[in-house]
């Protein structure tokens, strides 16, 4: 059964169709796109200042817990999506955004695909990790990507922006943990303070 994911609004949300027969929840489009524009905007003109001169952004979100609502990478995930979706990596670049995901959160997010090629002209790529699959094989296609930008960058080595002072929990975030270090990136940090005062603070209207 799907972990719950809880609404913006901090409702409950289990993945399960609703007794009427109607999904029970769906993104919405229409804020997904003014909100995707609205980070790729601000990521844009302040890349240097308070991005960290960021080439990609990579949030990876936890197992679902009670105790983790507070994380800037769940507050970021629902104020993007709408709803949080555990255990999900997401990788942000100019050209493509690529999540990584169960079966179930990936039939959910087939939805934007369309809207973020027309809010910031970047192809969606969803891998779907089997439920006994650690995604190792998923996230070297992800780092494979984020190299691929050197050559855009003079072959300069990208910088991988990750947020500040969240430890992997759980073997999808160790693992992927592992596979950032080891792909020697230049990796900057994040503040969470700069992340929520920047784009997730600033909600656009519903």
């Amino acid at each position: 059964m799907m972990a719950e994911h809880r609404t913006g609004n901090g409702q409950q949300i289990n993945g399960k169709a609703s007794s009427s027969g109607a999904s029970s929840y769906s993104i919405q489009l229409d804020n997904f796109s003014k909100r995707l524009k609205a980070l790729y905007a601000h990521w844009g003109e302040n890349k240097s200042d308070l991005w960290g001169g960021a080439d990609a952004l990579v949030v990876a979100t936890p197992p679902a817990s009670e105790d983790l609502h507070y994380l800037k990478s769940l507050v970021l995930n629902t104020w993007l999506l709408g709803y949080e979706f555990p255990e999900t990596i997401m990788a942000f670049m100019r050209r493509q955004i690529h999540f990584l995901c169960s079966q179930k959160k990936a039939s959910r997010l087939e939805v934007v695909k369309r809207s973020a090629k027309e809010a910031v002209s970047a192809d969606v790529v969803i891998h779907v990790k089997a439920k006994s699959d650690d995604g190792s094989s998923y996230m070297e296609d992800i780092i494979s990507a984020v190299q691929t930008l050197s050559k855009s960058n003079g072959d300069r080595q990208p910088v991988v922006g990750n947020i500040a002072r969240e430890n992997p929990e759980g073997k999808l975030l160790v693992k992927w943990s592992e596979k950032l270090k080891n792909a020697n990136f230049q990796q900057t940090y994040l503040l969470s303070r700069m992340l929520a005062n920047s784009c997730v603070s600033k909600r656009l209207p519903i």
